[in-house]
């Protein structure tokens, strides 16, 4: 370890929160014990680089006395010169010395919180480590220090789920009167305005009484998921568990970037928003989940992916065909006067998968901070999705037996180990993707793998929204496609009861 006498001395000084052995390495920090003016004094101390050499000067005959006295002056201004020259010098390199001290003491905060995450997280195979993020704020007056990311997330949590049953049924009650504010606390995502106009003009073309909902049910589509709170099927019901509604009309393979929106009746085929962010922008996707964990894109938004689904999903009749070029027309038009773009798929798509780092399992991609300059963020694992499947296989073929799956796991675990070493060095991407990965794999063994590398990995790029879903899908995940509805064994409260 370096000598702290000649080491550039930390500008928090006895302040300094910071664990990392790396920053104590490079520079040099006071005694607890030590008073702040002596710590002030000991920075104003610290090393200053040399002071250029002086080239020797030539003789010179001798001078006036008026020239002596310019002499002087010139010599004065000269040393004020070299003087200042000096303090600049001094300057740059307390610059340099500051950025070096902010760059070293962003990648500190991202390391405690990855620390105060693997010391929190309840996954079964994480193993908690001794140092814990602080939450002391530093001195530095020009800005605010934000909470660790985890705090955050664990705040967000609690809000959002620790709360008695009382609060719940008056929470309940007050958020029925509306229902985006019902959505984001229900389902924890923003819905984009398009699904709101789209319900609009469900309304507008269902007659003589029809339920909105319903309008698509000639071609075999209902509308559900957030689309049943505007439909006020939860209106006269009890509140159901948090989990519950993350749960509801969650297939087997949607991850928690997914939301049902549109169901093929009888079928696991299913549309819905696609968010890389719980509040940002949304495509539409489209997955089949009889058949596997791969997500197709489809359109930009509700009124775009109903015109593909009757053009490409839909067997359409003589009976139907004439109903289907109705509604087409009549989507057309409605997204023209609400002036809703319906020719902008391309582009959005484009631009999303030039934020994307890598495919994953379900091919449509995974978008986290990454900035590709210094190239952190995330880094690819260290084996191809080819030889990930044959390694997860394992597990499949185990059936059960501990001694198989324990040795499944020997293959695994390196995998499992690099990517929460890449969380330490501020790559959380590559936690989300093997957590993906695993859990796209559907088998339930890797279920508590997953869940532990996707709770670290959502919580470091601040998505806890994620978390919620992912581990209330996890705790009831459910194959094939009836029972996806937590209203279908609902007894409605303004149902008359015949035994009165």
């Amino acid at each position: 370890m370096a000598d702290n006498s000649v080491k550039p001395a930390c500008k928090y000084g006895i302040k300094c929160y910071r664990q990392n052995q790396a920053h104590k390495d490079q520079f040099s920090h006071p005694p607890k014990d030590r008073p702040k003016d002596d710590d002030d004094d000991r920075r104003s101390k610290s090393p200053q680089p040399p002071a250029k050499k002086q080239k020797p000067s030539t003789p010179s005959p001798p001078e006036s006395d008026s020239d002596a006295d310019d002499e002087k002056r010139s010599d004065g201004v000269n040393e004020t010169k070299s003087k200042s020259d000096d303090e600049n010098r001094s300057e740059d390199e307390d610059k340099e010395g500051s950025e070096n001290d902010e760059e070293e003491d962003s990648k500190s905060e991202k390391n405690d919180a990855v620390a105060e995450i693997e010391s929190n997280s309840n996954g079964s195979n994480g193993s908690s480590k001794n140092d814990t993020a602080t939450d002391e704020a530093t001195d530095e007056p020009s800005s605010t220090t934000a909470e660790p990311v985890g705090v955050r997330c664990s705040e967000f949590i609690k809000e959002n789920f620790d709360k008695g049953p009382h609060a719940q049924r008056a929470e309940h009650k007050k958020l029925l009167e509306s229902p985006a504010d019902f959505i984001s606390s229900k389902f924890l995502v923003k819905m984009p305005n398009d699904f709101y106009a789209f319900w609009e003009f469900c309304e507008a073309e269902s007659k003589n009484n029809a339920k909105p909902e319903a309008l698509f049910k000639k071609f075999g589509l209902s509308l559900v998921g957030p689309f049943d709170v505007l439909a006020k099927k939860f209106d006269n019901v009890d509140p159901f568990e948090p989990g519950d509604y993350l749960r509801h009309w969650r297939f087997y393979y949607d991850p928690p970037e997914f939301q049902t929106l549109l169901v093929k009746d009888k079928s696991g085929i299913h549309y819905g928003y696609w968010r890389d962010e719980p509040s940002g922008e949304c495509l539409i996707a489209r997955n089949d989940a009889t058949k596997n964990c791969e997500f197709d894109f489809i359109a930009d938004n509700m009124f775009g992916a109903v015109l593909y689904i009757l053009e490409k999903d839909i067997r359409l009749s003589p009976f139907n065909r004439p109903a289907a070029l109705a509604l087409k027309k009549s989507i057309e038009n409605f997204a023209h006067r609400k002036q809703i773009p319906l020719k902008t798929f391309s582009a959005k798509l484009k631009a999303r998968n030039l934020k994307t780092v890598c495919k994953t399992f379900h091919k449509a991609g995974l978008a986290v901070p990454y900035n590709r300059k210094t190239e952190v963020g995330y880094r690819q694992l260290g084996e191809s999705d080819a030889n990930l499947k044959k390694i997860l296989s394992k597990f499949t073929e185990a059936k059960g037996d501990k001694t198989l799956i324990t040795a499944a796991m020997d293959k695994l675990q390196p995998l499992i180990t690099a990517a929460n070493i890449a969380c330490d060095e501020s790559d959380f991407g590559t936690a989300v993707e093997l957590g993906t990965d695993l859990f796209c794999f559907g088998e339930p063994e890797l279920h508590s793998d997953a869940l532990q590398l996707l709770v670290t990995g959502y919580k470091l790029v601040n998505k806890p929204q994620f978390i919620a879903i992912i581990k209330a899908h996890l705790e009831n995940r459910t194959k094939g496609y009836t029972g996806l509805s937590i209203l279908d064994s609902v007894k409605r409260s303004d149902v008359p009861d015949s035994t009165k």
